[in-house]
């Protein structure tokens, strides 16, 4: 799978910024995705090395509207909380372009 696709995008939440005291950072990716493609991905995007990788589903969520039709409120997919070695810094803000 190719780095570019692996990882959709960042999930900034106040619980998701908490982590970052502990050089942990939450994205939503791709749900065909490996620990192994994201290891990668992480290395040729950001340049930085993931230590642990934490593979979480999240669930759609969906609200029953008038005569039973379904109102979609979150898609479902997966995220993953990945931990970057010690000494190495992140930012978001500061992505190279992908080729």
């Amino acid at each position: 799978m190719d780095s570019s696709q692996v990882i959709k995008k960042p999930v900034v939440t106040e619980k998701s910024l908490q982590g970052e005291g502990a050089r942990k950072y939450t994205f939503i990716i791709n749900s065909n995705a490996t620990k192994i493609d994201i290891k990668r991905a992480f290395k040729d995007i950001y340049g930085v090395d993931a230590v642990k990788i934490n593979i979480l589903p999240v669930f759609r969520k969906v609200r029953l509207v008038k005569n039973r039709n379904e109102f979609e409120k979150r898609q479902g997919g997966q995220k993953a909380i990945v931990t970057i070695k010690k000494g190495q810094k992140f930012d978001f803000n500061k992505v190279p372009n992908v080729k």
